[in-house]
């Protein structure tokens, strides 16, 4: 079934035509977002589709002006997808939220296009999230499998620590080779209420954690991991490009922004190590200082943070090229 535009919001029934109640098998609402990539996205629905958790719709949003996926989803012939339209790109946030808009779960799982799922992922989720004293601020997440070319790691490492601001976990590496925390998109699902509430905004490469720190500080929203790589991600498509763009001012505005929900010490790190090397790639010796001064005037950097803020500048481009991509195969 295709829409040219979401459905208003409503509240879903404890009961989904026949299907089993609320309490036993709520309905999980999955929002893809897409455009231009029909071969892609009917890959990922097809791992929404293999699922063990069978009470599922899935809304696959194009955004913008694209009939081959329209008609690729159709050819599918399930009466579980629902196709809605933008009549122009509007971006990942903006169709996500149309996508949470027009759902009827109890439950939204997020899945990018070019990712996909592994068959137990709902499954496990929705049973530990049943086994939560409060599910109302809860964000159910899990590892995922991050591919890149013929290498596979599986991340995060490590889960937060009991009493770890969610700013520090994402942002901060434990050490200088260590990653940070890692929540993709695709491995969350939390109530549709809760979502609602908590719209994305157009953030650009940070919208996921505006998203998560806005879901902490406000709702004080906290994270519950399944323990295991439930998710397959295509970090050559995410994150290494996302990675290499060069907009530090963007970024660094994009911290001021969002510095009242992260602690002083993400702050500085997030200035010295992402923002550094977005403006070391293009040489922008200005930012050098600007850089600096802010992560100690509004922040507490840390030993770490300046080893390898120092370390992006005086290091052959090169060799940190190396490094980046030798983090990106640690587990």
């Amino acid at each position: 079934m295709t829409d040219s535009e979401a459905a208003p919001p409503r509240d879903p029934s404890p009961y989904d035509l026949g299907r089993p109640s609320q309490s036993e098998a709520p309905l999980v609402s999955v929002v893809i977002p897409t455009l231009n990539r029909p071969q892609v996205v009917c890959r990922a629905v097809a791992s929404v589709q293999s699922q063990t958790y069978q009470n599922i719709e899935i809304l696959v949003v194009i955004d913008g002006h694209d009939p081959q996926t329209v008609e690729n989803l159709v050819a599918l012939n399930d009466n579980r997808i629902k196709v809605i339209s933008h009549g122009r790109n509007m971006g990942p946030g903006p169709a996500r939220n149309t996508g949470i808009r027009a759902a009827a779960g109890f439950w939204i799982a997020f899945l990018d296009d070019d990712d996909e799922w592994l068959p137990n992922k709902l499954e496990l989720q929705v049973r530990a999230a049943q086994q939560l004293p409060r599910q109302e601020n809860s964000i159910m997440t899990c590892r995922v499998y991050a591919e890149f070319g013929s290498n596979r790691a599986v991340w995060p490492a490590r889960p937060p620590a009991e009493s770890q601001h969610i700013s520090e976990y994402l942002i901060d590496r434990p050490n200088l080779l260590a990653r940070p925390g890692y929540v993709a998109t695709p491995t969350i699902m939390l109530k549709r209420s809760l979502a609602l509430r908590f719209p994305f905004q157009n953030d650009g490469d940070h919208e996921d954690w505006s998203w998560l720190l806005r879901l902490a500080h406000d709702a004080h929203a906290k994270l519950h991991f399944v323990w295991e790589p439930l998710v397959a991600v295509k970090i050559s498509d995410t994150l290494t490009s996302r990675s290499h763009r060069n907009e530090w001012r963007v970024s660094y505005d994009w911290a001021q922004t969002y510095r009242a929900m992260m602690t002083r010490m993400a702050y500085a790190s997030f200035l010295l190590t992402k923002v550094g090397a977005k403006a070391r790639r293009v040489q922008d010796r200005e930012a050098f200082l600007t850089i600096l001064r802010s992560a100690f005037a509004l922040g507490s950097p840390r030993l770490r943070h300046l080893a390898f803020f120092l370390g992006l500048w005086f290091i052959p481009l090169s060799a940190g090229h190396k490094l980046f991509t030798f983090s990106l195969k640690r587990s």
